[in-house]
């Protein structure tokens, strides 16, 4: 919780060196005025600095509690007590940067380290788009990010846009960072069509923040906002579908068919076997069951969804969305496949081994699974937990009494005893699981982890076993599911169990 600015009259120094302390964590790289957003900081001091009795953050001066530290260390020396980590609301203000200081009260004194700034600084303009010629209400952008795409799936994806039966969308291209000869074929490939703007990307992004600035390109003028992605086909009525379906909904979403490139069905559709459609706030926080792809919402998302936040977990953009607009509003769901996602080896979902990793039920077997369970915490439970701390600091005037509890819960367990609750949720789901397929079970694990871990703040140095650590690296545990999850995605894939 937050404790307000920290006191000026406070005896402070300035730590000389940056090297007695060190950041590990991701920072997002800018936020934007007036935009609350949560910031995952972690990292670990020097243990020669001495024990401290004391920890605080700093943001813009504001103290804010850790969520963890004097954690055990023991890839930073025997018995090396010195990690933290904590997950922060930050309100940026006007300014060139928010600051992020390390306040430790040592046996010398109390001093100051700063770990980082984060650059403060208005979103880019947005595209220009000069066309369209039906009613705004029903004018559609469609944000559609590439890179290095393949040309004759990209030529699909674009030639079903272009045979939408609802014509009036433009289309808007953000390139990352592709070859010059891969953006010559995009842009040969859209032509002389005023209906497609495409923009290149200065730097490599990745899929998750090219999407973020992408939809940055769409201009204000457009009420709805579709995602596409560069190597899907859409069925022709898809715009239109979506359009009637919406109603009163912050976003719509469809079924898809799971296909290979030459449109070849591989697996059942994306959804079947899932409870989708009925989808619950808390459901959702642990596992998304709306593709990006299949989407239309209304642009007013975008003043909670931009920025995207930054976490340590896995990043999907069509996760947050999701998780956006069902907070402040509500999903609506065509029941029926209205595009096909095409599987290949360069998508990027990936094909991992349905099975996972396995540990044999020896002493070591045990320490490598405990440390799956460490990262199931940072990239399962505290990825949860920066969503919804973002939500609650960028749009807490949209969301509702039932829906603003639930995510108050979801922060309380990093805090209080609250695995009983995500095991009862486990449970509930053993007999069928097609909401969620028990990926509770990863923040379970991680929460539990945690728990046992923080013995190591008493536990003598001599007994702690020298394998358990506390930091965010390395990961050993594919944590894109849960092993029900992924025997679910193997089938789609046309994967053999």
């Amino acid at each position: 919780m937050e404790s307000g600015p920290s006191s000026q009259s406070r005896p402070t120094s300035e730590a000389s060196t940056a090297s007695l302390v060190r950041l590990e964590s991701r920072l997002p790289p800018s936020l934007e005025p007036g935009r609350g957003q949560a910031v995952f900081v972690a990292g670990h001091w020097d243990p020669a600095l001495g024990d401290p009795t004391a920890l605080r953050l700093l943001v813009d001066g504001r103290t804010h509690p850790p969520d963890a530290w004097r954690m055990p260390r023991p890839d930073l020396g025997h018995g090396a007590r010195c990690g933290f980590w904590a997950t922060v609301p930050v309100h940026p203000q006007p300014g060139p940067a928010v600051s992020i200081v390390l306040e430790l009260d040592l046996p010398d004194g109390r001093k100051n380290f700063p770990l980082g700034e984060i650059e403060v600084e208005a979103p880019p303009a947005p595209a220009e788009a000069t066309v369209g010629a039906g009613a705004e209400s029903d004018r559609v952008a469609i944000a559609m990010a590439t890179h290095e795409p393949d040309p004759e799936l990209f030529r699909v994806q674009v030639e079903s846009i272009v045979a939408q039966t609802h014509s009036d969308w433009v289309c808007f291209i953000g390139d990352d960072d592709s070859s010059p000869e891969s953006f010559a074929m995009i842009e040969a490939t859209v032509g002389q069509d005023p209906r497609f703007v495409v923009e290149r990307g200065g730097e490599r992004l990745g899929f998750y923040r090219n999407f973020e600035r992408v939809l940055q390109m769409v201009p204000p003028e457009f009420e709805l906002i579709a995602m596409s992605d560069q190597d899907d086909r859409w069925r022709e009525d898809k715009l239109e579908r979506l359009l009637g379906a919406i109603g009163d909904s912050v976003l719509v979403h469809s079924d898809a068919r799971i296909t290979d490139g030459d449109g070849r069905r591989v697996g059942p559709d994306l959804w079947s076997g899932r409870r989708v459609g009925d989808e619950d706030l808390t459901a959702l926080l642990f596992a998304n069951t709306v593709a990006g792809a299949a989407s239309l919402f209304r642009r007013s998302l975008l003043t909670t969804v931009l920025p995207f936040p930054e976490g340590p977990g896995l990043l999907f953009h069509d996760h947050w969305i999701a998780l956006a607009a069902q907070a402040t509003g509500s999903l609506a769901y065509v029941d029926e496949p209205l595009y096909d996602y095409v599987q290949h080896t360069r998508a990027v979902t990936g094909n991992p081994d349905p099975e996972g990793p396995r540990h044999k039920f020896t002493p070591a077997g045990a320490l490598d699974a405990l440390d799956g369970w460490r990262s199931a915490y940072f990239r399962a439970y505290v990825q949860l937990k920066v969503q919804a701390m973002t939500l609650l600091a960028r749009s807490p005037e949209k969301i509702t009494p039932d829906h603003r509890r639930v995510l108050e819960r979801a922060l309380a367990a990093d805090r209080s005893a609250r695995e009983p609750w995500l095991a009862a949720r486990l449970l509930r789901s053993l007999p069928g699981g097609e909401r969620t397929l028990g990926a509770e079970s990863l923040s379970l694990r991680g929460l539990l982890w945690k728990r046992a871990v923080s013995l190591g703040r008493i536990v003598p140095p001599r007994l702690w076993p020298k394998r358990i650590g506390t930091g965010l690296e390395p990961i050993q545990l594919d944590l894109t599911s849960t092993r029900k999850a992924r025997r679910w995605r193997a089938l789609r894939r046309g994967i053999s169990e």
